[in-house]
């Protein structure tokens, strides 16, 4: 759904907009509001401290676990994870109250934008659920594809997307099977075994949802739905030479807790 400048300048989406963004969210699992809801300026600097703080995390990671090869290997801890071998595609927790102002600026335009929409689709309870969590999605170049899955199974959650820089098909791009939140818990799960042996078989049978956006952009999507983030492939095999860090918020319905992968123990436990 692209937004208009009128709605851009009066920084609000037209009932219209509302109304059809939670109609797709209800059917589809996944939309995408496309434009520069959030401004260049701030997704640029935005990437800039992403890219600081990947470089930090892997460094101390590295400290941390001398036999791994924190590029390749999968990891897991409080700040960062990364949970598919040689995906090259990094976690990073965001603690909210405690972010820098430029991180919770950026948050609170993320909220603004979406939570009518949230409100209007009725997926996270009234006044459009709260934010349970945030974090960043980095892949870098030469990571493989990642595994179709849900990241729950209970409904009430629903994530959104906010690239910092463009996303197009050469650096990897989240994938989402339309309609998937609907399936019950087995269907999805017995879908995702298929597609582990078969990737090729996703594109022949299913509507896939391939979100290419422009940076600060709003792509979300349900818990439940069947996703992966895609090859990110080395600018030898065609793909970017750039890392593509995305912002993502968690919002659910009051009562519901989505599951935490970042529950591990901190890289810093031991830091004096």
């Amino acid at each position: 759904i692209v937004i208009s400048p009128g709605e851009l300048e009066a920084r609000a989406l037209s009932t219209e907009t509302i109304a059809r963004a939670a109609e797709v969210l209800r059917v589809h699992g996944c939309v995408l509001l496309e434009a520069g809801l959030i401004h260049a300026q701030v997704c640029s600097e935005a990437q800039r401290q992403a890219q600081t703080m990947l470089t930090q995390l892997l460094d101390k990671a590295a400290q941390n676990f001398p036999d791994k090869d924190v590029i390749r290997d999968r990891l897991y801890s409080r700040e960062l994870c990364s949970r598919t071998e040689c995906a090259r595609r990094y976690d990073i927790r965001l603690e909210p109250r405690a972010a820098s102002p430029h991180w919770r600026e950026l948050l609170k335009e993320i909220r603004h934008w979406t939570q009518p929409v949230l409100e209007a689709s009725g997926l996270v309870g009234s006044g459009g659920g709260r934010v349970q969590a945030a974090g960043l999605v980095i892949s870098v170049p030469g990571g493989v594809p990642q595994g179709f899955h849900t990241d729950g199974s209970s409904p009430g959650c629903v994530n959104c997307f906010c690239p910092l820089v463009n996303v197009t098909n050469a650096c990897g791009p989240t994938e989402v099977l339309s309609g998937s939140h609907t399936w019950e818990r087995a269907h999805a799960a017995a879908v995702c075994d298929q597609l582990s042996d078969d990737f090729a078989s996703a594109y022949e049978s299913y509507h896939i949802a391939r979100a290419t956006m422009p940076a600060g952009s709003l792509f979300l999507f349900d818990f439940r739905a069947v996703h992966r983030g895609s090859a990110h492939p080395s600018e030898e095999a065609g793909g970017s030479v750039l890392p593509r860090p995305i912002l993502y918020t968690c919002t659910v319905e009051p009562g519901t807790t989505p599951w935490d992968f970042f529950d591990h123990p901190s890289l810093f436990a031991n830091a004096v």
